[in-house]
């Protein structure tokens, strides 16, 4: 049975939604054992934009 994910993973997907156009994806790297993690690496379109980490933690 799926579990629903964190609240903290929900938000980072509405902003990529939201935000998408302005970043790309260059890597990422599933973990689909126990825990199940999705990493990913994305850069700015923009190359002024700031540099901000994003952490969505696996445990919600």
């Amino acid at each position: 049975m799926p579990v629903a994910c964190p609240a903290g993973t929900r938000g980072l997907e509405a902003r990529l939604r939201r935000d998408g156009g302005h970043c790309a994806l260059l890597t990422s790297y599933t973990h689909d054992s126990e825990p199940m993690q999705t990493t990913v690496m994305l850069r700015a379109l923009d190359e002024r934009a700031p540099l901000r980490e994003l952490d969505s933690p696996a445990q919600g």
